[in-house]
């Protein structure tokens, strides 16, 4: 109930691929460039009180409230974990984008940096998610509406596209079937 409950919370967690580790305290993560790293598990804990006379005289209710709480703390520190290891990653790998000076330049060198997957059917880019904090989505939402009315930006943006495309029909080519 509260695995199910922390993606309710932080509906980004859901998007996140997960395994069940059965056994063993170490895992590698590989990425699709074949590097690897060792996970770093960390422990996200809830603390909660209930009082003698809430556990005689709790109802399924009290229970359910309790839980969601749980899962409304877990998937907090779920998502701050995962965005603080995204910033050391993107940054360790020279991928960080700083959009302060020039938004729409940036806008482009995020999308030439950007690990990009195409539906093979329509061509379209497929599995992107763009997270902006609560505080910027209206601005980004007018700047974005501003900038598609740009050709020179549509067209820029459009030929960098093509290259992750080709780039992404590259790896399809070179990957092995397996029988």
């Amino acid at each position: 109930m509260i695995e199910g409950a922390v993606t309710q919370y932080e509906p980004i967690l859901a998007l996140v691929s997960r395994m069940r580790q059965h056994e063993g305290r170490n895992a590698l993560l590989t990425r699709a460039d074949d590097t690897a790293d060792p996970i770093d598990y960390q422990s996200a804990t809830v603390p909660i009180e209930i009082t003698r006379e809430q556990m005689r005289f709790s109802t399924l209710e009290d229970v359910l409230e309790r839980s969601l709480g749980i899962a409304q703390g877990i998937a907090a520190q779920q998502a701050r974990r995962m965005f603080e290891t995204i910033q050391a990653v993107t940054q360790k790998t020279g991928n960080a984008v700083d959009a302060r000076q020039d938004p729409k330049a940036a806008w482009l060198e995020l999308e030439e940096k950007v690990f990009t997957d195409f539906d093979p059917r329509t061509k379209e880019p497929v599995g992107q998610v763009l997270v902006i904090h609560p505080s910027q989505a209206s601005e980004w939402k007018r700047r974005s509406e501003e900038w598609e009315r740009d050709p020179a930006f549509v067209a820029a943006r459009e030929r960098v596209r093509q290259a992750r495309l080709e780039e992404w029909r590259a790896r399809e080519d070179r990957r092995k079937l397996v029988d």
